[in-house]
């Protein structure tokens, strides 16, 4: 199969499935609240995806705010708590009401099922550093942090 822009151009390779209009599984899942970091450098665990085995495509984004003035490293990691998949980290300088947002991919093959989830962790921890639901300024909805995954094998 190969991709032409946006047109999906049918060859040899298996597009006999997607002839018969394919069968994707997929998920996501977001935050409902906003969640705290109160500790520094300790990952605190965001929206997760219950996947059964085979491969995906794992996609995150993650937004980070602190309501204090301190400079701080974040983190956003994909991980099922013991193998991390993909992970990113960012810098804000020291002022009041800062943000920082990652955004994350991986493949990731599981062998059986098993619970997918994106973490956040912050140098500066404290009750005032937070993993958003929704964006601070003209929110539309709690969007701001989460995760997708789409079965491709």
């Amino acid at each position: 199969m190969k991709f032409v822009g946006t047109d999906i151009v049918r060859g040899s390779d298996n597009a006999s499935a997607f002839a018969a209009g394919g069968n994707l599984a997929s998920a996501s899942a977001a935050l409902g609240a906003d969640v705290q970091m109160p500790a520094s450098n300790a990952w605190v665990d965001g929206p997760s995806l219950a996947l059964t085995a085979g491969t995906w495509l794992v996609q995150a984004q993650a937004t980070f705010q602190r309501n204090a003035t301190t400079a701080a490293h974040y983190g956003a990691r994909i991980s099922d708590g013991a193998t991390h998949y993909s992970s990113g980290q960012s810098y804000q300088a020291s002022f009041n009401g800062h943000t920082a947002q990652m955004s994350l991919s991986a493949i990731v093959t599981l062998a059986g099922p098993a619970t997918i989830k994106l973490q956040g962790m912050t140098s500066a921890g404290s009750t005032s550093s937070l993993i958003k639901a929704a964006i601070p300024a003209s929110a539309s909805g709690n969007t701001a942090t989460r995760i997708a995954a789409i079965q491709i094998g």
